[in-house]
């Protein structure tokens, strides 16, 4: 990951066409002979005594640098559709969740089609979109949706998928591996399968260095009183249960106030070797602000890391930049900056800025005195993205939301 200025394509003007001059420096002679073998040029094109293939008459100079004028231009810069539609126009598909499998360029995807959860893999051989098994509900007269798409393994080998399944008005959390020709589902994630659980996230992850990544699983789930409380488990191998896998519960339940429903949790690993698992939610109700927040496991215990050290209670481990101001939509992801060597946690949000718009705001990791228990704090990265970039474009203010950020 790296931390920049922020980006603002608002700015850019398309290239026009025009015929483009190419210099390919002696690293890239292969690149060169490619071309040649594609687009042939006339002998009479070279000096006398000078072929193509052959060498020149003159001294060759110590370096060699051909510049070759083209006729083709390359496209502006976007996006491209990847193979056709995934699924049948003729079907209801909602819901995707897309991953690429560490050391592939083939993506996968999750979605919900006409109240089913299917896989799909795309194959840059074939350029087609493949369905991978059959249907993932437990039931398939079952409504569910909400797929979330992980792989696992000592490879990241396995697809794994998470998602919510309505059996008689309740909603239960699922999870399912692939082996190849089959989906295997495994136990039921819910604490209490008699309370309503939505909103699955899946990430594979270890706490010991070296250890083999397995599905971690956050979701929100009804206690007694109806409010939605956010709750992690963990994958275990157990050959004497469905799937394979037993679902461990990692903790209680996380909520800095529990009166208040957790909502739209976010879950990633960071931390040396990668071994630190990191939620993000969102609490909502009581006639307050909505607040957002961060805790990580510290091998024990769930423990909130606010924007100061040892932050507290509900209000002071807010990550909003004021606690009174609804922030939402928070997500998380894990990287490095140059000359760094530990993962560090990155958050985005939206929140309410002073002229009553949404504002896109950025946290990182300060990670303080390791010798310190409670020493660590998320701090700003710049201010609000979305006011550098619209300002850039002459643009005063405007409204942004639905935000993410993963690595890269």
């Amino acid at each position: 990951m790296r931390h920049a200025t922020p980006h603002c394509p608002v700015d850019e003007r398309r290239p026009s066409r025009r015929w483009t001059l190419v210099t390919l420096p002696l690293t890239l002679s292969s690149l060169f002979v490619a071309f040649f073998a594609l687009h042939p040029i006339p002998l009479a094109a070279f000096p006398a005594g000078q072929q193509a293939g052959s060498s020149p008459t003159h001294a060759a100079p110590t370096a060699f640098s051909p510049t070759i004028a083209l006729t083709e231009t390359i496209a502006p810069g976007g996006f491209v559709p990847v193979g056709a539609a995934v699924f049948p126009t003729t079907a209801d598909a909602h819901d995707p969740a897309l991953a690429i499998q560490p050391d592939s360029t083939d993506p996968w995807l999750a979605a919900t089609r006409s109240d089913r959860i299917v896989v799909s893999n795309y194959s840059s051989a074939t350029m087609n979109w493949q369905q991978q098994g059959g249907i993932l509900n437990r039931g398939s007269a079952n409504v569910a949706s909400n797929p979330a798409l992980t792989f696992a393994g000592t490879n990241a080998e396995t697809p794994w998928v998470a998602w919510q399944e309505d059996v008689g008005g309740v909603s239960l959390i699922n999870a399912s591996s692939f082996n190849g020709a089959t989906w295997n589902l495994t136990p039921l994630l819910n604490r209490d399968p008699a309370h309503s659980a939505t909103q699955p996230m899946i990430v594979a992850g270890a706490t010991v260095t070296g250890a083999v990544p397995l599905p971690w699983v956050t979701w929100v789930e009804e206690d007694d009183a109806g409010t939605a409380q956010l709750v992690v488990s963990r994958a275990v191998p157990d050959n004497r249960v469905q799937g394979g896998f037993a679902w461990v519960a990692v903790g209680g339940t996380l909520n800095l106030a529990p009166t208040r429903p957790a909502t739209a949790p976010d879950l990633a690993f960071a931390g040396s070797g990668n071994t630190v698992p990191w939620v993000v939610w969102r609490e909502t109700g009581g006639a307050q602000a909505e607040r957002i927040y961060a805790k990580r496991w510290d091998g024990s215990a769930w423990r909130a890391v606010g924007r100061q050290e040892g932050c507290g209670d509900a209000v002071a481990c807010a990550l909003n930049s004021d606690p009174n101001v609804a922030a939402g939509g928070v997500r998380i992801a894990t990287g490095t900056l140059p000359n760094e060597s530990v993962a560090m946690p990155w958050l985005v949000y939206q929140e309410v800025g002073f002229a009553g718009q949404q504002e896109i705001r950025v946290l990182r990791l300060d990670p303080g005195d390791p010798g310190v228990a409670g020493d660590d704090r998320l701090i700003p990265v710049g201010g609000a993205v979305n006011s550098q970039c619209l300002g850039n474009a002459g643009v005063s203010a405007a409204a942004a939301n639905n935000v993410d950020v993963r690595s890269a």
